[in-house]
């Protein structure tokens, strides 16, 4: 009998522990760049963690560090893959939006209304790609209705874009549509 500890199995005469995704366990062969344990179409799982969550992205068994270095051996047809890509995807889109919305309320005259709109479109890119756009376009909505409003009541359009770019950097708009859907 073989002894387990905690979902560990131990192969018989195997000189590492059995890996488990998602019930599958390894076949005992390891990638000889990576160390990962192989599966038994040759690829493996590497655990990475984004925003709290773990995810366990496939990678095929790579003949050179170059190979696995461009990440030319990511498996794009594992459905745990794209996903981890996509959630990659869209906190990267969700930190630029934040920079560029930091950087609309500092920068000169000329350049607020370029960054707010980078923002506002990454914004809205983001919350597609967590699947929540009528977040991202009511933020949007908000945004410029409070640039209208604040325009009509003597603001410059650079002060009021100002204005909401920091609402949004803070994720004031954000609040506002949770409360509402509340």
């Amino acid at each position: 009998m073989l002894p387990t500890r905690k979902g560990v199995r131990y192969k018989k005469g195997a000189r590492y522990l059995g890996q488990e995704w998602n019930g599958i366990v390894g076949t005992g062969e390891r990638d000889r760049l990576t160390g990962y344990a192989l599966d038994e179409q040759g690829g493996y799982r590497v655990p990475m963690v984004v925003d709290g969550i773990a995810y366990a992205p496939r990678f095929h068994s790579c003949g050179s560090r170059e190979c696995a270095g461009l990440g030319v051996n990511i498996d794009f047809a594992d459905p745990a893959t794209l996903t981890w890509i996509r959630t990659v995807d869209a906190k990267t889109a969700d930190q630029v939006s934040f920079l560029l919305g930091a950087a609309a309320v500092v920068a000169p005259a000329g350049m607020v209304g370029g960054l707010s709109y980078g923002a506002t479109g990454l914004g809205i890119l983001s919350n597609y790609l967590k699947e929540d756009v009528s977040k991202g376009v009511s933020s949007s909505l908000l945004g410029e209705a409070l640039v209208k409003y604040a325009t009509t009541r003597g603001l410059s359009a650079d002060q009021a874009t100002r204005l909401s770019s920091a609402i949004g950097t803070a994720d004031g708009w954000s609040a506002i549509i949770e409360s509402a859907r509340e």
